[in-house]
């Protein structure tokens, strides 16, 4: 840890002494203008990661060996002379807490064991590991003894086998994070809707690239030293790529800017780093839509990043346990309070089929049972076709109160986007206190409204 410590010493004060040298050029009378690089910002720190299953151990020695999870995502390879004695070795699988941490994470152990020759960490991404990104934006960073995350991105990836390979000079906690992605990375969308799709870099990320490591694809081995390794300390902050380092918008791979009869949806607004995509009138024949963009990075090359958009069916309204042919939304999205009224045709003044649904105090996505607990803040009434109102609660013929039961479930509440999403079965309730007549209607949606018209 010292040397690695002693190395970012060093690199601080030389970054500093190079900016300063930088600025000086820009200034000299007469010179060529010198651009001053990108000031590297304080590594922030984060929480430890929590354990995620079992740990895996094994004992090896100074001839080499290999210690793999049992599904063979993870590999450990130390190759002859990498330790000096035997050497028990522990692999605990945690939470990633790494700034665009990409997969699980993992803490390695005899902590801070320092090997004479690197030891080589091969992982296997799944797709969804690298939503929004891409493998080739992909740097590997140790947490340090202050939480501060150390990355660097002298990695190889193998890209036909799902694969990255990086070294390891000594052991800590150890994740694999993104320097480049796309935001949103996936989204729900209702037909219609429009979101902005912009991409965004690690600032600290370090802009010459990785050291061009070669690697072996028999035995992973990849040459290389921590001094080369260029470690940067990750933090929050990050920052929206130019215009000129973004091209080639596309929507299942193809061209699609304004062309508004698109069955996947069209892009418009474009800006170069970020674009407009407006969805299909409804669901297309597959899901998600992948928008693409291409992404030049100094030292890497182009990147391709995805966003996976998944254009929702219509909306759906259960009456009485039967469908409605026609459904119509609206919602009143606010910081708060939300109003959300589903009908069988344009709502106006009169009494129609449908349902309303109140909810006061919502803040974001979350779940709620029609019950006692939530008298306060609910309200939940519903219309049949003969224009019968029903409540979710009523006083019963022994006065006592009776709720639902049923469930509202919000997955989606954005009120800059006035965008609401979610699903609902409730059973309601009609009494008439003069007849003692009583009836229930059976209620059930999903629902998704927001965006464009």
């Amino acid at each position: 840890m010292s040397i690695s410590f002693m190395f970012l010493s060093i690199l601080r004060k030389t970054g500093y002494a190079l900016s300063l040298l930088g600025l000086a050029l820009a200034c000299k009378p007469g010179g060529d203008t010198v651009t001053p690089p990108e000031p590297i910002m304080p590594g922030e720190p984060t929480a430890v990661g929590k354990p995620l299953g079992a740990a895996i151990s094994k004992t090896i020695g100074p001839a080499g060996g290999t210690l793999s999870s049992a599904d063979g995502s993870m590999t450990l390879r130390f190759p002859a002379g990498a330790l000096t004695q035997e050497t028990l070795i522990t692999a605990q699988p945690v939470e990633n807490t790494a700034f665009g941490g990409a997969g699980v994470g993992y803490e390695f152990s005899p902590h801070g064991t320092q090997f004479k020759k690197p030891v080589t960490l091969s992982w296997t991404y799944k797709d969804e590991d690298l939503q929004g990104s891409s493998p080739h934006a992909l740097g590997i960073a140790y947490q340090d003894e202050k939480g501060i995350w150390q990355g660097r991105t002298n990695l190889v990836v193998i890209a036909n086998q799902h694969r990255v390979v990086a070294p390891l000079y000594h052991f800590s906690r150890y994740s694999f994070y993104e320097n480049y992605w796309l935001e949103p990375l996936a989204k729900n969308l209702a037909p219609k809707q429009t979101v902005e799709l912009k991409v965004f870099y690690q600032r600290n990320h370090a802009q010459e690239g990785g050291t061009g490591a070669e690697v072996d694809t028999t035995d992973y081995t990849i040459p290389g030293d921590p001094i080369s390794s260029h470690l940067i300390p990750l933090a929050s902050k990050v920052q929206l790529l130019k215009a000129d380092q973004v091209k080639n918008w596309q929507v299942n791979g193809l061209d699609v800017f304004g062309k508004i009869d698109s069955p996947t949806g069209f892009l418009s607004n474009h800006e170069g780093k970020s674009v407009l995509y407006k969805a299909p009138a409804k669901a297309p024949e597959a899901n998600p839509v992948a928008v693409s963009v291409e992404v030049i990075t100094p030292g890497k090359g182009k990147l391709l990043l995805i966003s996976n958009l998944t254009i929702e069916a219509d909306n759906e309204l259960y009456i009485g346990g039967t469908k409605q042919d026609q459904v119509y939304v609206e919602a009143g999205v606010t910081k708060g309070a939300l109003v959300l009224y589903m009908t069988t045709k344009p709502r106006d003044n009169s009494n129609q089929a449908g349902v309303l649904i109140q909810i006061t105090g919502i803040q974001g996505p979350g779940s709620y049972n029609l019950t006692k607990e939530n008298k306060d803040i609910l309200n939940v009434r519903g219309t049949d076709h003969d224009l019968t109102g029903y409540s979710w609660r009523y006083y019963s013929e022994m006065k006592n109160e009776v709720f639902g039961p049923g469930n509202i479930t919000i997955s989606d509440y954005n009120v800059q986007d006035q965008t609401v999403a979610g699903s609902f079965s409730a059973t309601l309730h009609h009494y008439n206190s003069e007849t003692k007549k009583y009836k229930s209607l059976q209620v059930a949606g999903k629902f998704r409204t927001g965006g464009g018209g």
